[in-house]
């Protein structure tokens, strides 16, 4: 009897289905089935369970934006039998999430005193889970997170809660969960800003009022997926408000004076402090915490300027003694005072996953000063780019009056001569009648 040879099967990278990526089997079909979209029916992804009001894993039907229009993601179908499918990665429907929580119930979150972000393995499926609930069910045509609805709010935390095990009643519950939404809001409305819209007016000058109107118009035509129309206008008029233009292009000018980028990616500060603690049985202080998230694999820094900032930190601890209780503190002052400055409801060198410590008042007072310097200049920049804004349309009109003024000397000059032209022909009118009446007199 001969023996069935298998084709062999090989473990690809998969859709993202919550936290991280999964693993998958990639075949190559023999045949394909005339009702499967990809062929092999064992590549195909089975569909969401059907869940009732109110349960955990439940996600709404908000018609503001459809869960629907997650269900377009995939490869296209294969026409061949001896092509292999590879389906991409798209957007995160948390299913493996709310799998867990069907099963399991609420997850278990690790959010320690003084911080408002999650750390541990729960983490990733809590910022994964906050992002895909506000980008379906938030409506993203407000400038901020502040002005959107407080009943949105509800809803969304109503979700949140029944998914995790959340304290609101604590701070730090609170403000990790405040926290989540409002960077996940504003991140979303700034893709959509970047992909969709503003690409198009790259090169327009801002005196080409015909230009900018074509821009727009393309702008608002391209609709996203998953957005009706109604919607994306509301998100374009949004776009074009002044307050959005102007805090556009005060953050792209923030941007561009980036010096230093860190490399741990999507993972926070804190996060990044509680795994290399689970690894060493070490945590790591604030100035051995700014090298390992500065450093790429090869072990070297991400360019000069961290490198010099790191050795400066160091300079600085080493030259002061401090005792075992403070040097917590002192490193966090070390670290805030070579990276520029204490920041409002900020750590420096700890991302926005940490919760400020009191200062005492000698540190008041030099912070104190250092937020009225950075206030100050803050106030001059937004002054120096609103004078900015109002020469360029001055400009503008000055060059419109300058061919108004242009256009009214042609129009004069044609008057005159138009003037002289009148004036010949009444000095020709007289002559011929008293000519007339001289003949008419002398006959």
């Amino acid at each position: 009897m001969t023996a069935i040879r298998h084709k062999p099967v090989r473990a690809v990278r998969g859709p993202s289905q919550g936290q991280g990526r999964g693993l998958i089997d990639e075949r190559e079909s023999s045949s394909s089935s005339p009702n499967s979209k990809f062929g092999d029916t064992s590549m195909q992804m089975s569909p969401p369970t059907e869940l009732v009001e109110g349960h955990p894993s439940h996600e709404s039907s908000n018609p503001i934006h459809s869960m629907a229009r997650l269900d377009s993601q995939g490869a296209a179908p294969t026409t061949s039998s001896s092509t292999t499918v590879r389906r991409v990665r798209g957007k995160t429907k948390c299913k493996k999430l709310s799998d867990h929580v069907l099963k399991n119930g609420p997850i278990v979150l690790n959010i320690p005193n003084k911080h408002r972000a999650p750390i541990g393995e729960n983490a990733a499926w809590f910022a994964s889970k906050i992002g895909e609930l506000v980008r379906n069910m938030c409506e993203l045509h407000h400038d901020e997170w502040k002005k959107v609805p407080t009943a949105q709010k509800s809803k969304l935390l109503y979700h949140v809660k029944s998914n995790f095990e959340l304290n609101m009643g604590r701070y730090e519950h609170n403000k990790a969960v405040e926290n989540k939404m409002g960077r996940a809001y504003a991140r979303l409305r700034s893709n959509l800003y970047r992909d969709h819209y503003k690409k198009y007016f790259e090169g327009v000058k801002a005196n080409d009022d015909e230009a900018i109107a074509r821009a727009k118009a393309l702008g608002r035509e391209t609709l996203p997926e998953g957005y009706s129309p109604d919607q994306w206008k509301l998100i374009c008029d949004s776009f074009d408000a002044t307050s959005w233009k102007k805090k556009s292009e005060r953050n792209k000018k923030n941007r561009s004076c980036l010096e230093t980028k860190h490399t741990s990616g999507t993972c926070s500060f804190v996060n990044v402090i509680y795994k290399h603690e689970q690894e060493t049985k070490v945590k790591p202080n604030h100035v051995d915490l700014y090298k390992y998230t500065h450093l790429k694999k090869d072990g070297t820094f991400v360019n000069s300027k961290c490198e010099s900032l790191f050795i400066e930190m160091r300079e600085l601890t080493s030259s002061e003694a401090m005792e075992d209780g403070s040097v917590e503190e002192r490193m966090e002052e070390i670290v805030t005072k070579v990276l520029g400055g204490r920041r409002s409801g900020h750590v420096r060198g700890m991302g926005c996953g940490l919760i400020p410590t009191p200062l005492s008042s000698s540190q008041a007072q030099s912070f104190t000063q250092s937020d009225n310097h950075d206030e100050c200049r803050k106030r001059l920049e937004e002054t120096q780019s609103e004078l900015q804004g109002t020469k360029a349309t001055l400009q503008v009109s000055l060059a419109k009056t300058a061919r108004l003024e242009e256009v009214t000397e042609k129009m004069q000059a044609t008057v005159d001569f138009l003037m002289s032209r009148i004036g010949g022909l009444e000095k020709l009118y007289l002559f011929v009648n008293f000519t007339k009446t001289h003949i008419l007199s002398n006959s």
